[in-house]
């Protein structure tokens, strides 16, 4: 199994915005509201390429105690890969589109993301 990872890294928000930013992130990485990342990968690509596994929010502790002091610094989304080895490349330069069109948006304030591909390879039981 392949399997496709996005790191985003959030830029510094007011706190009152922060929250939001992080639920629209949330929502549209894992295909939940419009912009749905897979779905538009998807029909870009012409097949269901990516399926979304999982979602997690990367926490830092940042300076002192004040407001802002707890908020994700970040985010991490899993899909699984469900295309041909030979098609991973498009695949990938499609979900990078799609991710620099949304990093421009300001409601998302994402500082940078990243792509990784990861694959199974030793599975115990």
């Amino acid at each position: 199994m392949r399997y496709i990872i996005v790191e985003v890294r959030f830029g510094i928000p007011s706190v009152r915005k922060a929250k939001s930013m992080q639920n629209d992130t949330r929502r549209c990485l894992m295909g939940l509201r419009s912009p749905k990342v897979p779905e538009k990968v998807n029909e870009a690509v012409g097949w269901p390429a990516l399926h979304p596994i999982t979602f997690s929010y990367i926490k830092e502790r940042a300076g002192k105690r004040s407001a802002g002091y707890d908020l994700a610094r970040g985010a991490v989304v899993f899909y699984l890969y469900g295309g041909m080895d030979r098609m991973l490349d498009k695949t990938i330069n499609e979900l990078n589109n799609v991710l620099s069109r949304l990093r421009t948006k300001s409601s998302f304030n994402w500082r940078s993301y990243k792509i990784y591909v990861g694959e199974e390879i030793v599975e115990r039981s």
